[in-house]
C-alpha cells in the first residue's frame, strides 16, 4: 500500500485543502482530508492534535488545546509510573479552568478515553507521577 498527499490550490476564500491518493494493490482511492485552514494558517475545519513529551513530570505538567468548535476530543495519557492521576478540565475563555473530570491511569501506566465536550478548550493534567517521561496527547475531531 503507498499514499501520497496532494495539496490543493487555496479556493476563493483562501481555504486549503489536502486529498490522500491511497494505492491497494492494483486499486487506487481519492479520499479528501477535511482539514481546512483560513489564509493565517489556523484550522477551521478538521482535526486538531496536540501531544508533547514531559521529560520531568515533578510539576504535574499540563497540555492545552483550543478545540475550535469541535465537540469530541480524545486524551491519551502514558507514565512510566502506575496509577497516576489525569485531570481534565474545560474552559470558554482560556484562562479560567474548570475541573470536568478525573481518573487514574491504568497498571501499565496508560489512560485512553474519548468524550464530548462543552468547552472551546481543554487542558489535561497529570499529577503524582514520580519520576519518568509522561507523554499527553490530545485530538478534535
Amino acid at each position: 500500500m503507498a499514499e501520497s498527499y496532494i495539496q490543493l490550490p487555496p479556493d476563493s476564500s483562501g481555504k486549503k485543502v489536502r486529498t490522500i491518493e491511497l494505492t491497494i494493490g492494483e486499486n487506487t482511492v481519492h479520499q479528501e482530508v477535511y482539514t481546512v485552514a483560513d489564509s493565517e494558517g489556523n484550522i477551521v475545519i478538521g482535526n486538531i492534535y496536540a501531544s508533547q513529551d514531559f521529560t520531568d513530570p515533578s510539576s504535574n505538567p499540563t497540555l492545552d488545546l483550543d478545540l475550535k468548535g469541535r465537540k469530541q476530543v480524545e486524551v491519551y495519557v502514558k507514565s512510566i509510573n502506575p496509577n497516576v492521576t489525569v485531570n481534565i478540565y474545560g474552559s470558554v475563555d482560556g484562562s479560567t479552568w474548570r475541573k470536568t473530570y478525573t481518573a487514574q491511569t491504568d497498571d501499565n501506566g496508560e489512560y485512553a478515553d474519548g468524550f464530548l465536550v462543552g468547552y472551546r478548550y481543554i487542558r489535561v493534567e497529570v499529577v503524582d507521577t514520580g519520576t519518568g517521561t509522561v507523554t499527553i496527547e490530545i485530538a478534535a475531531v
